[in-house]
């Protein structure tokens, strides 16, 4: 079967499949990623395909996306570096992913809040700056860490 025969149901199976064997062999989620769409890759039969951007096939981003269904978005996030957001009387963990090259990142899509929180601190002038201080303040430690360490290697 062609992988553009492939419905997303069965892609989804195929996903989860993938995924438990690599779970099975003691791969964290973080690997299984990247891994899953891979491997997946690899038995469709690509052997040389464009990752990201411009003639990126359509599979791989089925694949990408039938994972990123299964999981969290936080889940996925890369790098493990994880801060906390104190919002009233509750703390939403953040965590701030691993990314290659340039990028644009919504602080949002890596919060534990709910979409009704969300509104209250982006439409609070006061809570949507100490929220932002925060991402940024981990953001940047992130990047501070990586970075100590790659002079390490």
């Amino acid at each position: 079967m062609s992988p553009d025969q492939v419905t997303d149901p069965q892609l989804l199976r195929i996903v989860a499949q993938a995924d438990a064997e690599l779970f099975n062999a003691g791969m964290d989620v973080k690997q299984r990623h990247w891994e899953v769409p891979r491997l997946l890759m690899q038995r469709f039969g690509y052997t040389g395909y464009v990752m990201n951007g411009i003639g990126k096939p359509g599979i791989l981003k089925r694949i990408e996306t039938a994972f990123a269904s299964i999981y969290r978005r936080h889940d996925l996030a890369m790098g493990g570096h994880i801060g906390a957001y104190m919002y009233r009387d509750i703390f939403a963990r953040f965590a701030v992913p691993l990314v290659f090259g340039t990028v644009v990142l919504d602080p949002f899509d890596f919060v534990e809040l709910t979409p009704i929180q969300k509104q209250l601190v982006q439409s609070d002038e006061a809570e949507w700056q100490k929220f932002v201080d925060q991402f940024s303040d981990v953001s940047l430690l992130a990047i501070w860490c990586r970075r100590v360490i790659s002079l390490w290697k």
